[in-house]
């Protein structure tokens, strides 16, 4: 199936191609920029397109949502490179392989083989750029932290029973989980539910007023007051990874409640240069795809201690 699509796709220069899921309510299309011949080899061997958002399925999706054309003409498939796309797509191991290798001799080639303490004079923009990959997904990880307490609240006070009682949750701790992008931990985080995920430790700017489980709190008190209403439990019992496919308009949730999220987050990066907005958008409506088709690496024990602390449902 990949193969017959992907030559239409070669022979129509370029043209987008529509590729029906089964199991999914979202078709997929497969959008690369100019491909060598051993490109088109590696693509057919290592690529799984399936449930992927290709950019211009993206910008579709946003204009058939009345996004404004101030967001909409600033996507441009031109900046979604091949990189890009392997950034997403899975890898096998043996190519996943030769890849790091390309990436530790052009290293060496910018930095040498030097040890020891790194000179003042050597450049480190390599880790502070902010289009590189990494640094685009912790962009996606903040916002979609940032936003899911916005929706939780949201959620929260428009359908609770008792009207005059407010529940704020406070944001999450950055420093504690933004930074950490191991496929292991992401995965946990997309297998929780949301009233496990809200109920994290706080960032540490609400920590002077508030104590770090204070969201946890808030949690078990409304979970108790509002334990037979059915939008809110519906809305709680959801995992992160299925809101993150509300959020990025891959599903509906059946209520009234008018959440501008999205809206919100793409008006204030709009400012941003059509590159920059295009990956962004690019790596936020697959960031899922991005750590499930991660091949996951195995962490030393000193470091384990030093990752995110889970946290158990909150109903046990």
């Amino acid at each position: 199936m990949f193969l017959f699509y992907f030559n239409i796709f070669l022979s129509e220069n370029k043209k987008l191609l529509q590729i029906k899921n089964e199991n999914s309510n979202k078709d997929s299309i497969n959008s690369i920029n100019t491909l060598t011949e051993k490109d088109e080899q590696n693509l057919e061997e290592n690529i799984n397109i399936s449930n992927t958002y290709i950019i211009n399925i993206i910008k579709n999706e946003l204009i058939e949502n009345g996004f404004s054309s101030d967001i909409t003409d600033k996507i441009k498939g031109k900046y979604i490179t091949n990189k890009d796309i392997r950034n997403i797509f899975k890898l096998k191991e043996k190519q996943k392989k030769e890849n790091d290798k390309i990436k530790i001799d052009i290293n060496k080639k910018i930095i040498g083989n030097k040890r020891g303490r790194k000179n003042q004079n050597e450049s480190s923009n390599i880790t502070h750029d902010k289009n590189i990959p990494d640094n685009i997904l912790k962009k996606c990880k903040r916002i979609l932290f940032d936003k899911i307490i916005v929706h939780t609240n949201s959620c929260i006070n428009t359908y609770k029973s008792n009207h005059e009682e407010y529940f704020e949750l406070e944001k999450l701790n950055y420093k504690i989980y933004i930074n950490n992008l191991k496929k292991e931990k992401e995965m946990e985080l997309f297998n929780m539910k949301i009233k496990d995920f809200v109920s994290l430790e706080i960032s540490a700017k609400s920590c002077w007023k508030f104590n770090k489980n204070y969201n946890q709190n808030i949690m078990k008190k409304l979970l108790e007051k509002e334990k037979d209403n059915e939008i809110i439990n519906s809305f709680l019992n959801m995992t992160f990874g299925e809101w993150i496919d509300i959020f990025t308009l891959k599903r509906k949730l059946n209520d009234n409640l008018n959440f501008n999220g999205l809206r919100d987050a793409l008006d204030k990066l709009s400012k941003e240069n059509d590159e920059y907005f295009t990956r962004f958008i690019f790596y936020l409506f697959n960031y899922k795809n991005a750590f499930e088709n991660k091949v996951g690496r195995n962490s030393k024990k000193s470091k384990e201690n030093k990752n995110v602390g889970m946290i158990k449902d909150i109903n046990e």
